[in-house]
């Protein structure tokens, strides 16, 4: 894997991969005063080797977000083959804590800020000097990592519950994903968008039922470090894109989608990452039960709705929800309510 690295000058500036530091430990050179040998830490290693993977499958530039994604999933790597060896062991989120003899690690995936590194998007230790790749790609990490232990463990985040799936499973669509939709430019919010995908491609090796039990997670845990498709600007109900939610007319509108085959033109361009169960893509809007897919449920969750209001008003809408891989323009459900408002009381 080495001389692979070497021969196709992968990250050739030393950017990313270092196997030096694993090949130091293993022939017993002299490493700088505190450190082990990378060989004691096998979560070192496979994020070593994990460089090598993703250089056959996304190929993900070594430089600004493509590298700090690079930079990450070798953690993830590392934190899933540490969970194999030992099950029990509540420290495979600190990599490579092995290696420092003081007791520290070289990344907290759980905590990233005891590393200073960031935990949110454009956050808080957010790294901005481009001129330094090397800091840059190994700081910013701690967000796609952050978002893969709370996809793992789950837990509440800024201000957002993430309904934890296991690290097996996370690893599973983190790995479908670098194999099949990231390229050597894709950023964090092509990293969302790639792993939403991946989860309907290994439904079947999961063996369970994908909707409602992991994409919601997935769009969960990005949303938690803020990364989220914020371009599409939509209503929760509003199914036909007339600009008002929760009308009869959205009613009827899903009703012929669902049913009748019925199809989407004049409804806003914010379309589903991915294909549902009948293959084909639907507005987020139609989503309003929130879990991501357009099924009968959302039929039956408007139902409930229609039985304690024969037309549903305006503000009934607020009560939809959403898949939460985007989120809606709030600022379009107040100004349309006030407009309500206003023509009633003309």
């Amino acid at each position: 894997m080495k001389s692979w690295v070497d021969n196709n000058d992968y990250c050739s500036e030393g950017v990313i991969a270092r196997f030096d530091f694993i090949i130091e430990g293993v022939f017993y050179r002299l490493l700088p005063p505190g450190y082990r040998s990378g060989t004691r830490s096998i979560d070192i290693v496979a994020h070593e080797w994990t460089h090598g993977l993703t250089g056959f499958e996304s190929d993900l530039w070594c430089e600004n977000e493509p590298g700090a994604l690079d930079e990450s999933f070798s953690d993830m790597m590392g934190a899933y083959i540490a969970s194999l060896r030992d099950p029990s062991d509540t420290n495979i989120w600190r990599i490579g804590e092995n290696v420092y003899m003081d007791g520290r690690c070289v990344n907290n995936m759980k905590f990233p800020e005891e590393n200073l590194h960031p935990s949110v998007y454009l956050g808080l230790l957010w790294y901005t000097d481009t001129d330094s790749q090397n800091n840059l790609v190994h700081t910013n990490n701690g967000v796609p990592s952050k978002m893969f232990y709370l996809l793992s463990e789950g837990g509440h985040y800024t201000d957002t519950d993430v309904t934890g799936i296991g690290i097996e499973n996370a690893i599973k669509i983190m790995y479908e994903a670098n194999c099949t939709y990231w390229s050597e430019y894709s950023g964090f919010h092509n990293a969302l968008e790639g792993s939403f995908r991946a989860v309907l491609d290994i439904e079947d090796s999961l063996g369970i039922d994908i909707w409602g039990s992991l994409a919601v997670p997935v769009a969960q845990a990005w949303n938690a470090v803020n990364v989220q498709d914020n371009t599409c600007a939509f209503i929760p109900g509003d199914c036909d894109g007339d600009g008002i939610g929760g009308t009869m007319f959205d009613y009827i509108f899903l009703e012929n989608v669902l049913f009748h085959g019925g199809g989407i033109d004049g409804t806003p361009l914010c379309l589903m990452p991915y294909n549902n169960n009948t293959d084909r893509q639907h507005p987020v809007a139609l989503d309003i039960n929130g879990d991501c897919t357009v099924t009968m449920a959302d039929f039956s969750f408007f139902d409930i709705y229609w039985a304690d209001a024969q037309e549903l008003t305006n503000d009934d809408h607020i009560g939809f929800n959403w898949c939460p891989y985007f989120e809606p323009d709030l600022s379009l459900i107040t100004a349309i309510k006030r407009k309500t408002k206003e023509d009633e009381s003309k």
